[in-house]
């Protein structure tokens, strides 16, 4: 790969030539110069432009996945090599849903900038949904949630086992019983976290198999993490 693609993939990645820019450090003309040569080389239209979004032409979104794995195995080969010298050097962006970021994330974290001070951690969080397009996007390079597999382009590995547990404030008379009814289900006011989360789509898959619908419970907030 020469700069021409890594600019390429910038726009792409950004449909924008002034956010490529800013990514690069580069002028925005430099950005418009780099994509009109790689254009004149491969001989294609590589972008079009529809008022004032610009979009792949479809030149463009084939080049676009062809050096999208090019980059890859680029960057699989220099790991390679540094693990040959001992020598990890790098970026590495992950993604995090909320609870894991809160309570797991923080000790991996200083672990693995001891073992590997050259690396350069860049830590992103928001719920598994948004992690997911993350990682399809190639905004990141790992993604750690907590759903269900739901992506066949997903590489999925369970790392680790957790469990869900229903609270209540100690003076509810819920608090009194050992079990709760379907029925009671269906009744409490509940609180949830917000769709997109792998924890709600947990939660939903559990009470499918007894007949209950999400949607027909008495949940009064959705919450955005489980602080």
């Amino acid at each position: 790969m020469d700069y021409r693609d890594t600019v390429f993939l910038s726009v792409a990645e950004n449909l924008s030539f002034s956010k490529a820019a800013e990514e690069l450090f580069i002028s925005q003309p430099a950005v418009t110069n780099h994509i009109k040569e790689l254009e004149i080389k491969l001989k294609v239209a590589l972008f079009e432009r529809k008022g004032n979004k610009i979009y792949l032409t479809k030149a463009g979104a084939l080049v676009y996945n062809h050096l999208k794995k090019i980059r890859q195995s680029y960057s699989a080969l220099e790991f390679d090599l540094q693990r040959l010298n001992d020598a990890y050097k790098g970026v590495l962006r992950i993604g995090a849903s909320s609870t894991i970021s809160q309570y797991l994330i923080p000790e991996v974290i200083a672990s693995f900038h001891k073992r590997y001070p050259e690396i350069e951690l860049y830590l992103l969080n928001g719920n598994s949904f948004e992690m997911e397009q993350k990682l399809l996007e190639n905004e990141i390079e790992l993604a750690l949630v907590e759903n269900q597999a739901s992506h066949s382009n997903i590489k999925y590995i369970d790392f680790l086992d957790d469990e869900i547990v229903a609270v209540t404030g100690s003076d509810s008379v819920y608090a009194k019983r050992k079990l709760l009814s379907i029925a009671d289900m269906q009744e409490l006011p509940i609180v949830l976290r917000e769709k997109g989360s792998g924890t709600l789509q947990v939660i939903n898959k559990v009470l499918s198999k007894h007949h209950i619908v999400l949607e027909k419970l008495n949940t009064i907030i959705h919450l955005g993490s489980t602080e």
